[in-house]
């Protein structure tokens, strides 16, 4: 889990091609927003891998999109103030049963998806802050920021450090430029979910 969380974590360094698109820094609040933003974004990535180790892919997304779903409302109520009318409350139940549905709930597993549901909530709460106090390139530039520093903090604990160097020796080529084909679909598909966010 840290070794994909940390590759995926560098690979997000790539936004800093966005520079020439019109980024800059609002003040320091907005940094450190951005900044918690990435890191908690870093750990629901993390505790989605430990989940993944030990149980299905289908019953992993379905528990941990319940629970961010779950955790989004709540942050977004405390920190955005936000209010849903009680036709949205009705749909927002809606859409949470109906995802647990499409799955199961496993025991082995739940502390991990409502870890990562918790963090991935409030990262996107966060982004939605940020998105509201300056652009849209802002907003994915600063957060990916926190993302690629989370990873690269990984670095100081040394059993991190050998699993990542320890990988890079045993993961043939192939297997490495899947990983990467993954993540760029992965990113159409994030910049898709921040354009509606924002």
């Amino acid at each position: 889990p840290a070794v994909y969380a940390f590759g995926i974590s560098i690979l997000s360094s790539g936004v800093i091609f966005l520079i020439p698109f019109g980024t800059s820094l609002p003040g320091f609040l907005y940094f450190f927003v951005a900044l918690i933003s990435g890191v908690t974004f870093y750990i629901g990535v993390l505790f989605i891998y430990k989940s993944v180790k030990i149980s299905d892919i289908s019953i992993v997304s379905t528990n941990i999109g319940a629970m961010s779903a779950i955790f989004s409302y709540i942050f977004s109520f405390l920190i955005l103030k936000e209010r849903l009318s009680n036709i949205h409350f009705l749909a927002f139940l809606f859409l949470v049963v109906g995802i647990l549905f499409l799955g199961r709930v496993e025991k082995r597993i739940f502390k991990y998806t409502i870890t990562s549901g918790l963090f991935f909530g409030l990262s996107l709460v966060l982004l939605k802050w940020n998105f509201n106090h300056s652009s849209f390139v802002n907003g994915i530039f600063w957060t990916r920021i926190g993302f690629v520093i989370a990873g690269l903090s990984s670095l100081l604990n040394e059993n991190v450090r050998n699993k990542i160097k320890n990988s890079f020796k045993e993961v043939n080529r192939s297997t490495k430029s899947l990983f990467v084909f993954n993540k760029a679909l992965a990113a159409i598909g994030f910049i898709a979910i921040y354009y509606a966010i924002r």
